[in-house]
């Protein structure tokens, strides 16, 4: 992941955000896949809707912290790139058990 305070154009936020979300997404296929003969594909499901939910909860905490219109977005989407990032690690250690 690129460092999200780095960024100077909107398409770079966008691209890492597509990037951290695509690798994700991947670790929780992984994870599916290893838990598929264990039937909790419901309770996965469950727990990823979840924590997005919280995150983007989180996050929009986080923008108001911000000055500025443009400080609050930009403040969203490093949040979401940092969180989406730290989750796809916890995804990927609950597939190494």
């Amino acid at each position: 992941m690129a460092k999200s305070d780095s960024f100077q154009t909107d398409g770079e936020f966008s691209q890492c955000l597509t990037q951290t979300d695509q690798e994700l997404n991947g670790s929780f296929e992984a994870l599916k896949k290893k838990m598929k003969d264990r039937n909790v594909a419901a309770d996965l499901k469950k727990m990823q809707l979840g924590w997005i939910k919280m995150r983007d909860a989180q996050c929009t905490v986080e923008a108001m912290t911000a000055n500025l219109a443009n400080g609050m977005e930009n403040r969203a989407k490093t949040c979401k790139i940092r969180m989406t990032s730290e989750r796809t690690t916890e995804l990927d250690a609950i597939a190494d058990m």
